[in-house]
């Protein structure tokens, strides 16, 4: 019997949502809820059958796509905890997201990673994570041509922020209003509400 998208996107949510509470609690990221979810992911694409419009944009929605990108699995539970989920599965958009790799969250100091995961600032948490991502579907080359055209590409965040990204020996780097600089390390295929740049360093953190 094939599921439906839908359940296996309630159940993603409902393994993810339990898991990220249960870490607020012990500060852990634990990736083998999101390993399962990839598992299951891969078993519904090798099911042949026809999916409506609506399913296939959830699907491939760049909060689906956070959740199954080895690199982004990190922040996509940040998501999660945030209840971003609905606003990146659901809306229209676009979103560009410039996530931060699961290595360099990994390396931010104890200190800061307890406050992020404390629900108590919740809101300091949704603000980080608006201040990496952009309403607007921006890809490689749309960037590249702005930048080759002004010298650089302005991009104004969720939270009102704004980035600038500029070319550095054939790489693109994305700075913050504080000048904080991160280069992107890989660009994944567009998603069907936006497009997933994954970058080696947190921008705009206090």
């Amino acid at each position: 019997m094939f599921r439906q998208i839908g359940l296996l996107l309630l159940s993603i949510v409902a393994l993810l949502v339990i898991s990220c509470k249960n870490e607020v609690k012990n500060e852990t990221f634990d990736n083998e809820s999101l390993d399962v979810i990839a598992e299951r992911s891969n078993v519904e694409k090798a099911e042949r059958r026809e999916l409506t419009p609506e399913e296939k944009e959830k699907a491939n929605s760049v909060m689906a796509r956070l959740v199954t990108i080895p690199e982004t699995k990190k922040f996509a539970r940040y998501a999660i905890t945030a209840n971003m989920m609905d606003k990146l599965s659901n809306e229209k958009g676009p979103f560009t997201i410039f996530s931060v790799s699961n290595d360099v969250l990994e390396r931010l100091p104890e200190a800061k990673r307890r406050f992020y995961s404390d629900q108590k600032n919740l809101s300091q948490l949704v603000n980080l994570l608006n201040s990496h991502i952009v309403e607007g579907n921006y890809n490689e080359e749309s960037l590249g041509n702005t930048i080759k055209k002004e010298g650089k590409a302005k991009l104004k965040t969720l939270d009102g922020s704004i980035l600038a990204l500029t070319e550095s020996e054939g790489n693109l780097i994305v700075s913050d209003e504080n000048g904080r600089k991160a280069s992107v390390q890989k660009i994944d295929s567009p998603a069907s509400n936006g497009q997933i740049f994954i970058i080696d360093a947190v921008l705009n953190l206090p």
